[in-house]
């Protein structure tokens, strides 16, 4: 007489129907097998992955899978194949902006290959251009993941981060105060292997709390979060100011049609800036690049020079003088008093310092690997012959 043995259910196994009969009893749809005792750790809803029990036989739980499965998060195939670890990475690019289709190009440029390992958050679609966005993205064999960053809670994102290996996040403040934090404690408590913050500006280690801007604060709270702990990796890209936003007429810094330029606080402070195209490449580069870049800031640098040379540029390019206007530090804390609401006065008085805001080329990371960058000459010209 057969043995009979008990099991979770209180179903003897002798009870079980027969290996060889488990077909007749189970839907013609894929399944996955796993062993019962691993069964309950399995997760569902992740990415639109449903996962439901459909039969249990001889110590084994079947899962029902949906037909069409974009990826399977990594702890999925670790529990199903635990002698076969499959680390092929995932990234998320969070924000599909300027610098997001950016990062995007540069990723997809040097390894073309991890084209379907690629994921990018967009919020949910309100709109006839968000979808659109969306068809282009999809149509280069991305992976869409939906989420709204300023009322997701830092536990929603957890799960959504969870699947990745590598988030690159690529969205600023358009959450409101506190995004930054909240991605990085929710990257942190996803236990994400890498991640590449929000931080493509300047030193905030050097500007730190009190620039007068709220946004380098929280900025500067990142990194204390990074730096106290130690399991997920880092790498910061400090970029400098972006390149086209010296240009923004909000901000007031150039003014190519009067021609007038500003300084801000002297005319001897330096800025250091770097084109969108130029970080979505170098950030590639970064991750890329042997030995692993971890835990570390790493400098780039398209151009680096004080407002006075930023001036003569714009004469260059124009073939005639430009109004130069000093803004020093009165008048910028003046402005920002008399508007407290205006992030661009709070910018412009950010930025009028003569520490944090510039480094030497020299010493920056595409320097040191031949990595060639649109100066503001160049970019003035390639306006131009637009």
């Amino acid at each position: 007489m057969a043995q009979r043995t008990g099991n979770s259910q209180g179903m003897d196994d002798t009870e079980r129907p027969s290996v060889a009969g488990m077909g007749q009893h189970l839907p013609l749809q894929p399944v996955i097998i796993v062993a019962e005792r691993i069964a309950g750790r399995l997760r569902v809803r992740n990415h639109g992955i449903e996962v439901q029990v459909v039969k249990r036989y001889h110590a084994c739980a079947f899962f029902l899978l949906p037909t069409v499965l974009p990826f399977l998060h990594q702890d999925h195939k670790e529990l199903l194949m635990p002698e076969t670890k499959i680390t092929t990475p995932t990234t998320l690019v969070v924000g599909a902006g300027e610098l997001g289709l950016a990062v995007i190009n540069g990723l997809l440029e040097r390894h073309p290959e991890n084209v379907g390992s690629i994921s990018v958050l967009l919020r949910p679609s309100v709109d006839a251009v968000q979808e659109q966005l969306a068809r282009q993205l999809q149509d280069k064999a991305l992976h869409i993941v939906r989420a709204d960053l300023a009322t997701e809670t830092v536990e929603g994102l957890a799960a959504i981060f969870a699947p990745f290996t590598t988030i690159i996040c690529c969205t600023g403040f358009v959450g409101g105060p506190g995004t930054q934090r909240k991605i990085t404690k929710a990257v942190i408590q996803a236990g994400v292997e890498r991640y590449v913050p929000w931080q493509f500006g300047v030193d905030y280690d050097v500007v730190g709390h009190g620039s007068g801007q709220p946004v380098f604060d929280e900025q500067s709270d990142v990194r204390d979060l990074l730096r106290g702990q130690s399991a997920t990796e880092w790498v910061i890209v400090s970029t400098g100011m972006f390149t086209s936003f010296l240009f923004k007429p909000a901000f007031g810094l150039v003014d190519l049609e009067r021609p007038r330029v500003h300084a801000l606080g002297s005319w001897d402070n330096r800025l250091t800036v770097t084109t969108s195209n130029d970080i979505g490449r170098l950030t590639a580069a970064i991750l890329a690049h042997e030995p692993r870049i971890r835990d570390e800031v790493v400098y780039v640098a398209g151009d680096t020079f004080s407002y006075a040379q930023l001036a003569d540029m714009v004469e260059g390019h124009l073939g005639r003088d430009a109004e130069r206007v000093l803004l020093d530090m009165d008048q910028l804390r003046s402005e920002v008093a008399s508007h407290p609401d205006d992030g661009m006065r709070k910018y412009r008085l950010a930025f009028a310092r003569d520490t944090g805001v510039a480094w030497d080329k020299d010493r920056s990371f595409n320097v040191a690997q031949g990595i060639d960058l649109t100066d503001v000459s160049r970019w003035l010209k390639q306006r131009k012959g637009a």
